[in-house]
């Protein structure tokens, strides 16, 4: 989709029209439809999941440093340039080639959300021994959290991809290994019920594991006690 000689000049806004062209009708039906807000995040999930795959090789040994502005391979007919404007941690990743990790699927998640009038957030901390972000919304003053990476991993071995689809935090910490996210969803809690807007950090080159939520101090959500969640850092 992109061509094969490009003026840098007009390269970003190229990736932005491309990216609102793909997300143009699920926007659409969404703001159109008179759809439960839990029915509307569904389509979201629906459409992450069902179009979409793991970044595998993004997620190999020899790119496991943190880094999120590594390109994805131009096997997938991606011309990259200095910057990195598609990748599989950014929201074009996914949208745009189909190809993604956690906070790529988050970012495009969080996006499209918000382009139909939807409050979520994005929370980061620990799955399966590795740094890992995902979605928490509110629905009647209760948190619910949405990881369309582990959609995927169902999709992929013929499991219900639903199975993460606004679940509780503790179904998540006894069924699905998320962990250290404590800190994180207090802040993003205390964002949803206040209404007010987290301004994350938009340099491509930031780690995983620097928080895109902002720092308000809460201690609303409490998950000690909650049998096999331990606040460590695996990695």
């Amino acid at each position: 989709f992109i061509p094969e000689y490009y003026n840098d000049r007009y390269f970003d806004e190229y990736i932005k029209e491309a990216y609102n062209a793909k997300i143009n009708n699920i926007v659409s039906e969404i703001k159109s439809s008179n759809m439960a807000k839990r029915d509307k995040l569904k389509r979201i999930y629906e459409f992450l999941v069902d179009n979409c795959d793991i970044d595998d090789l993004y997620l190999s040994p020899e790119y496991r440093d943190g880094d999120l502005t590594k390109p994805i391979p131009y096997s997938y007919g991606i011309i990259s340039r200095d910057s990195y404007a598609i990748h599989a941690g950014n929201k074009y990743g996914p949208v745009l080639c189909g190809k993604g990790v956690c906070r790529g699927f988050s970012l495009a998640f969080q996006d499209i959300a918000s382009k139909c009038n939807l409050s979520t957030r994005i929370i980061e901390g620990d799955h399966k021994g590795f740094k890992h972000g995902w979605i928490v919304t509110e629905e009647n003053g209760e948190i619910y959290h949405i990881d369309v990476f582990c959609g995927i991993e169902n999709k992929r071995a013929g499991k219900y991809k639903y199975e993460w689809f606004m679940k509780p935090a503790d179904y998540f910490i006894r069924f699905g290994g998320h962990r250290d996210f404590e800190e994180s969803l207090n802040s993003a809690t205390q964002s949803l019920k206040n209404g007010y807007r987290v301004i994350s950090n938009s340099n491509p080159a930031r780690k995983l594991g620097q928080s895109n939520i902002g720092n308000h101090e809460t201690s609303n959500v409490n998950l000690s006690n909650i049998e096999g969640f331990r606040t460590i850092r695996r990695r």
